[in-house]
């Protein structure tokens, strides 16, 4: 079933690179809970070692944030409003601490 809030979502695509041994998992919920799914993330598992363009939709409200292995990541404030293929990208750190980067128009 595909939540509600997605029926009238926003693309944003980046890079996700994962330097750990184990598998990355990704998930677009509401801020400060990763249960409450709001959007997807295609693919939502970047397997150890590799380096892969996601799909991220999300709601067009700015009740959401990416979550990466479990932690709050990032979220509209982060993205600035950008859609489509974004200049931002996230690490997965050989320990699976996850993080992210800007190459331009950074907050």
């Amino acid at each position: 079933m595909i939540p509600a809030p997605l029926l009238g979502g926003d693309a944003i695509v980046m890079t996700v690179t994962n330097g750990s041994a184990r598998p990355a998992t990704l998930v677009v919920a509401a801020p400060g809970d990763v249960r409450k799914i709001v959007g997807t993330a295609d693919p939502s598992i970047v397997p150890s070692g590799s380096t892969l363009t996601v799909r991220f939709v999300v709601p067009s409200t700015n009740d959401w944030a990416i979550w990466a292995n479990g932690g709050e990541l990032m979220g509209p404030f982060d993205l600035k409003g950008r859609r489509g293929k974004v200049p931002m990208g996230i690490d997965i750190g050989a320990d699976g601490t996850p993080g992210w980067w800007c190459q331009e128009n950074c907050p």
